[in-house]
């Protein structure tokens, strides 16, 4: 079986201390650990995972912009890989719903800015 590049996997390493250090309630470092892993490699779940604790931290602003390129790069995944795991799918529309950006839900592609409001 052939093995994941070293920078890939220190990537994914990055990722999962920036988890850890969430879930032990230190935001500032795993901000750090998740702009790290993202500087190592782009891939579209440290981007969604960076989203998801910067929203659950209220930094909804910084969060739509990491969720804008997790959808970028989510829409050119195969359509395989977009609907290989449900709980991307599911935290998708879940932060979808709570950042205002609309995605489709039926046929994942990437994010759309939320309409603005006007008076009418």
């Amino acid at each position: 079986r052939a093995r994941a590049p070293l920078s890939t996997r220190a990537a994914v390493a990055r990722r999962y201390l920036a988890v850890t250090l969430n879930r032990l309630d230190d935001f500032e470092n795993a901000c750090s650990a998740y702009e790290k892993a993202i500087d190592m490699e782009a891939d579209h779940l440290f981007f969604l995972n960076y989203a998801i604790t910067l929203t659950n931290a209220d930094e909804l602003d910084k969060a739509r912009e990491h969720f804008t390129r997790f959808e970028e790069l989510f829409s050119k995944l195969d359509a395989d890989a977009k609907g290989n795991d449900a709980e991307v799918l599911d935290m998708r529309q879940a932060l979808s719903d709570t950042l205002g950006i609309p995605v489709d839900a039926h046929s994942p592609t990437a994010a759309t800015p939320a309409p603005s409001a006007t008076a009418e």
